[in-house]
């Protein structure tokens, strides 16, 4: 019964959550949409730093371009 409880608990909590986006702006929402990118991107960043201590920061940008830009793309823009 616990567990149906929380469950219920966090589904409460989800739809309070979606009222609230609902109410705000479209500026709103794509000020929102932005610093989320944003925090992904420094997530992303963090992980290649763990991972890779000996890159550079200027190499860590171009690993992380390579993980998001489609196949290709990173060469194109690269060689100008």
């Amino acid at each position: 019964m616990r567990d149906l409880e929380r469950e219920s608990a966090g589904l409460d909590g989800v739809r309070k959550e979606v009222e609230l986006l609902r109410r705000l702006t479209p500026e709103e929402r794509l000020l929102m949409s932005f610093r989320l990118r944003r925090v992904v991107l420094d997530f992303a960043r963090a992980g290649i730093r763990h991972r890779r201590p000996e890159l550079t920061e200027e190499q860590i940008e171009l690993e992380l371009h390579r993980r998001i830009l489609p196949p290709g793309l990173l060469d194109c823009l690269h060689t100008r």
